[in-house]
């Protein structure tokens, strides 16, 4: 049977065992989700903490990967499939100061981590009477119809829904290219900190978006 969890950051339940090579431990400049242009942070160092989790982030399997294949390895955290995990560990990561992009390979996946994101990150500064901003960018897509229509269970878009229960989180709908980078870079550097949910469209990837 498994040895029994260590201290934090010891044994083969600890955070070491998932902490990706190149990364350097211990506390950011600052509290978790300080801002670029608080004194005594750097930008450079602002955007060091930025780190993508996931599924096929490191290994082709779905088509966020290709976005991402220009992202050092060593800032990739692959993930098997336990949706309600990976949320709880990226809020994790952004609590010890990191900025995760994580990512949900289809819109309708990402409802397995409801409790994660709705009960959990979504309240963290009611609960926390604003001591904890945690910033994460968690990345979606709604799945594609063209040219193979992936069925009910994986094309679904959420967005309303989501929009309606989400209190703290940014909800926003990519719809147009020019649209991308701006977002991507408003939810990376916004002087709340506060978490980004962007969601894709697979259908996207091979007409609009690939005039980018």
């Amino acid at each position: 049977s498994p040895a029994a969890p260590g201290p934090l950051g010891r044994g083969p339940w600890g955070p070491s065992a998932l902490w990706p090579p190149g990364i350097p431990r211990g506390d950011p400049p600052g509290i978790p989700g300080t801002p670029p242009g608080t004194p005594g942070v750097k930008k450079s160092d602002f955007y060091k903490k930025t780190i993508f989790v996931g599924q096929s982030v490191s290994y082709s399997g779905n088509a966020i990967f290709n976005t991402l294949s220009h992202i050092s390895k060593s800032k990739k955290i692959e993930l098997p499939v336990f949706e309600e995990v990976q949320l709880g560990l990226s809020t994790g990561l952004a609590l010890n100061g990191f900025i995760p992009v994580t990512c949900f390979p289809r819109f309708d996946f990402l409802i397995l981590a409801m409790n994660q994101l709705v009960n959990h990150l979504d309240k963290m500064r009611s609960l926390s009477n604003n001591s904890f901003k945690p910033r994460v960018i968690i990345r979606t897509s709604i799945g594609s119809k063209k040219p193979l229509n992936g069925g009910v269970q994986h094309t679904q878009d959420y967005t309303k829904i989501f929009k309606n229960i989400l209190t703290e989180i940014n909800v926003v709908s990519l719809k147009n290219p020019k649209d991308i980078f701006k977002e991507f870079k408003f939810a990376l550097n916004r002087k709340d900190s506060k978490s980004t949910l962007l969601i894709e469209n697979g259908d996207y990837y091979n007409s609009k978006w690939l005039t980018i």
